[in-house]
């Protein structure tokens, strides 16, 4: 399947950023949405699976170069899943839904983006096109 790539690895800064509870009651989801954490506030994960919404989560990318160059963007997720066991994450599943990859680099003008974006998107990377 050339338009999703998986990438487990990024499952632990999704995880940080939009899981809930394995199980949760009108009380406890009422409670989750006026309080919900800010992008980089940690989160404790009890024992459960957990399914990424995919609608609200993408994952930050960074490239760098065999120059050394870097640049950096985001992808939208296709669909996921963790496992915590003991607070850790014991397994996880993310695919991503490489059409929707953006390069985000600040000091890039349009131009260039556009340009890396196309070379990222073709067969030469993720085979989007």
């Amino acid at each position: 399947m050339k338009n999703t790539f998986t990438w487990a690895a990024c499952a632990i800064a999704i995880a940080l950023a939009s899981c809930g509870t394995p199980t949760e009651d009108n009380a406890s989801t009422e409670a989750s949405k006026k309080e919900k954490p800010q992008e980089n506030d940690p989160v404790s994960l009890t024992g459960g699976r957990y399914t990424i919404d995919s609608a609200v989560s993408t994952v930050n990318w960074k490239g760098t170069e065999i120059t050394g160059e870097s640049h950096v963007g985001t992808v939208g997720i296709y669909k996921g899943n963790l496992e915590v066991i003991d607070e850790t994450i014991a397994k996880a599943f993310v695919s991503m839904d490489m059409n929707t990859i953006l390069v985000t680099d600040e000091d890039m003008s349009d131009r260039a983006k556009e340009r890396l974006l196309g070379h990222l998107k073709s067969e030469d990377f993720f085979g989007v096109e």
